[in-house]
């Protein structure tokens, strides 16, 4: 199952992640998303925390803390 995003109360604004597929600092920390529909942002640490997909990709990095 992938991951959903919740946008606030609204059900009709949880978007599904479907990767983080980069990361970058500028100043801090922040990962691209792959979004379900196609479309990619970048969101800082504090939006990605507690999602799995984060877990999958610091996994794939060897990271066992991002910070």
């Amino acid at each position: 199952m992938l991951p959903h995003y919740d946008f606030g109360d609204d059900p009709d604004n949880e978007w599904i992640i479907r990767e983080i597929t980069n990361h970058k600092w500028l100043p801090n920390l922040m990962f691209e998303v792959q979004w379900e529909l196609g479309d990619s942002t970048w969101e800082s640490l504090e939006v990605v925390d507690e999602l799995q997909a984060l877990d999958n990709y610091l996994a794939l990095e060897g990271v066992t803390d991002p910070l």
